[in-house]
């Protein structure tokens, strides 16, 4: 089984008015493959924050990662914490601080918590932002249709704000895994579907071969 491991800066799942040229995607793709992997960060990766345990200042657990939250743009937003099944409160990611490997703890007292809730929670679905859940499982396919395969898991910068890039389990095409630089290149259609521009298509498919 081969493994790509590509990087990138930040995320964006929209389109752009700049349009890079397909040498722009396969570099960043072949300078990127030369890394381990992405920076791990305290929030770690997409599906090791879902699910989470939230703990307070007394170290009682009081709930745990619902979702999370992200602009257009792949930044962190919010994160939307189950208070033990009673409701669900989103929290700027700077209200959570590492706890232990399995855990995150308010970065204040509990009885606080309604001053530091998020003051929009975006509903799923919502045009201008993504919500976790939503990438994990989409499928990337070229603007041609070609498929590349679903998303297994998404990549966090070293602080914990940012997607970077996504690992793709691949179809019959493309057998293998893939970690793929989240970037202009791409943009969400229908059902969640991340679809690459001609250019990212190209690259990708002319990294594939080399």
């Amino acid at each position: 089984m081969r493994v790509f491991i590509l990087s990138v800066c930040v995320l964006t799942f929209c389109g752009s008015a700049v349009a890079e040229p397909e040498s722009y995607f396969f570099d960043q793709i072949h300078k990127a493959n030369r890394d381990a992997r992405p920076g791990r960060a305290h929030f770690s990766d997409l599906r090791e924050i879902i699910g989470r345990r939230v703990v307070d200042e007394t170290n009682r657990v009081i709930g745990e990662i619902d979702d999370v939250v992200m602009n257009d743009r792949g930044t962190i937003e919010n994160i939307v914490l189950d208070i033990n099944g009673q409701g669900h409160v989103p929290l700027h990611p700077r209200n959570l601080r590492p706890f232990s490997e399995s855990a995150l703890q308010l970065a204040f007292h509990r009885d606080d918590i309604g001053r530091h809730v998020a003051e929009i929670e975006p509903a799923a679905g919502d045009a201008g932002r993504l919500r976790g859940r939503d990438i994990l499982g989409a499928r990337i396919v070229g603007v041609s249709g070609e498929r590349f395969g679903t998303v297994q898991d998404a990549f966090l910068n070293e602080t914990g704000t940012n997607v970077i890039a996504v690992t793709v389990r691949g179809s019959k095409s493309h057998v293998g895994n893939l970690v793929l630089p989240v970037n202009r290149g791409m943009r969400t259609g229908p059902g969640r579907i991340v679809l690459l521009n001609s250019a990212y298509s190209a690259a990708l498919n002319a990294y594939l071969r080399d």
